[in-house]
């Protein structure tokens, strides 16, 4: 069993957590960046739209695209909070579980077993907002083997806080390397 104890339970608090928890605040404003995009680029015509403000034409589609503009990124806004609220992580006994999904909901089970490295990646605009992106490596299968590497991407975390990763990578890892010396102990007794 490990030993949670020296775990600061104000840092991570998700971690040692025995219900689904959220990514982070911070995980928002990803969700958001990304979902937005389309308003920027309707905002950018919109302004140049409103540069040939002589035209009657120009006028109708400067106010068209402001007011699409404004649909739009409200729009972002509510699909990128409903995102963020249903994008949670579990980890219990045996797995991590990740469920996710607005209107196609799923949820994934990464047995610990399989686990065998936890990358964290933190391009420059995520080192800004204090976030990280998670892909957990498992082992593959002989038919899942693509080129001559054994891993498999089995769980992605697009985005959740800085700190909470790196407990969240360690106690991966951790249980991780419990699960196998467990595995490999029953096999040896057999």
């Amino acid at each position: 069993m490990l030993d949670q104890s020296n775990l600061n339970i104000e840092e991570a608090p998700a971690v040692v957590n025995t219900k689904y928890s959220q990514l982070g605040h911070r995980t928002f404003w990803i969700f958001f960046s990304e979902g937005a995009t389309p308003a920027m680029i309707i905002g950018i015509v919109a302004i140049m739209s409103g540069m040939f403000m002589e035209y009657e034409a120009m006028r109708f589609l400067f106010a068209l695209s402001t007011g699409f503009f404004f649909f739009v990124l409200i729009g972002a806004a509510l699909i990128s909070y409903l995102r963020y609220t249903r994008y949670e992580y579990l980890l219990d006994r045996d797995a991590m579980r990740i469920k996710r999904g607005v209107l196609n909901k799923e949820e994934i089970a990464i047995p610990y077993r399989m686990i065998q490295h936890v990358e964290i990646n933190r391009p420059l605009h995520y080192q800004f907002l204090g976030v990280s992106h998670i892909t957990i490596l498992t082992t593959a299968d002989n038919d899942d083997a693509h080129d001559d590497h054994r891993h498999k991407k089995e769980g992605v975390i697009p985005a959740i806080d800085k700190a909470l990763a790196s407990h969240l990578q360690t106690e991966l890892l951790s249980r991780a390397n419990i699960q196998k010396f467990a595995s490999v102990e029953v096999y040896k007794s057999h």
